[in-house]
C-alpha cells in the first residue's frame, strides 16, 4: 500500500478539510485568487469518497465551458494520491466512480463524484432551471465560482441534500454539506445575504464561513510570486 503525502495545507484548506466533522450544513469559502480554495475543496473530497463509501458528490460550475477548469484542478491533485485509489470517468452518469465498491445491475455501491454545471437553454422552462440535478439524492454539493451560479440554482441544490442510505439502499449516515466557493463580492450579491457575517463569522444558523487570502497560501505559492503580489 503506498503511502499518501499531502502538500502542506494552509490554515483555510484545513478547515475546509475539517467541514463533514462540523455541524452546520451550508458552507461558504471565499478568498481571493491564489489562495488555494478550490484546491482545499478538491483535497477534501479525496477524504470524503473513502471515509465515506457510497457517498454522492456533486461537483459544479455555472456553465459546460467552465467544467475544463475542475478538470485541470482535480487533475493536478489526484497526483498526491496511489494509482489504486484513482476514480474511473463514468461517461454515462458524467461522473467519477470510486474503486470502493460493486456493480449490481446499473447501480454501482461505491463513491460517487458527479462532476455538472447548471446552466441550460434560455428557450427551457421555468422548471428546466434544475435539470441538471433534478432527482438526484447528494451528500455533499461543492459549487465552484459559486458567484456566477443563480441563487435559484442554490436553494434548488440545497433541496437534493438527503443520501440518507448507500447506493444499495442501506441506512447510512452521510454527512450533508454544501459548500459555496468563490472570490470575494460586492455586498449586494447573494452570498452575502445567504451567508450575513459580523467580522468572519457568519451570524446565520446551520451556516458557516471560512476566508482565505493570498497570505494564507504564502508556503506554496513562494517568496517570488508573492513578491509580484506587494
Amino acid at each position: 500500500v503506498a503511502e499518501i503525502q499531502l502538500p502542506e495545507l494552509t490554515g483555510p484548506q484545513m478547515r475546509i478539510w475539517d467541514i463533514d466533522e462540523q455541524p452546520e450544513r451550508c458552507w461558504d469559502v471565499e478568498g481571493s485568487p491564489r489562495s488555494a480554495k478550490s484546491w482545499g475543496t478538491a483535497f477534501w473530497i479525496w477524504k470524503l469518497v473513502f471515509r465515506y463509501p457510497g457517498i454522492q458528490i456533486f461537483y459544479c460550475r455555472y456553465k459546460d465551458d467552465d467544467l475544463k477548469t475542475l478538470r485541470d484542478v482535480w487533475a493536478k491533485v489526484s497526483v498526491y494520491f496511489p494509482q489504486y485509489m484513482q476514480a474511473e470517468w463514468n461517461a454515462k452518469e458524467e461522473a467519477w466512480d470510486f474503486p470502493n465498491g460493486e456493480w449490481k445491475g446499473d447501480v454501482y455501491s461505491g463513491s460517487r463524484g458527479y462532476l455538472r454545471s447548471h446552466r441550460v437553454a434560455q428557450a427551457m422552462t421555468d422548471d428546466a432551471v434544475h435539470g441538471k440535478y433534478k432527482g438526484k439524492t447528494l451528500a455533499v454539493i461543492v459549487c465552484e465560482e459559486a458567484q456566477e451560479i443563480p441563487q435559484v440554482n442554490y436553494h434548488g441544490l440545497k433541496e437534493r441534500l438527503s443520501q440518507g442510505k448507500t447506493p444499495f439502499g442501506v441506512p447510512f449516515r452521510y454527512p450533508l454539506k454544501i459548500v459555496m466557493v468563490h472570490n470575494a463580492v460586492d455586498e449586494d450579491h447573494y452570498p452575502c445575504t445567504e451567508f450575513p457575517l459580523v467580522g468572519d463569522d457568519c451570524t446565520r444558523e446551520g451556516h458557516a464561513h471560512i476566508r482565505a487570502d493570498l497570505y494564507s497560501n504564502a508556503v506554496n505559492l513562494g517568496p517570488e510570486v508573492m513578491m509580484g503580489y506587494e
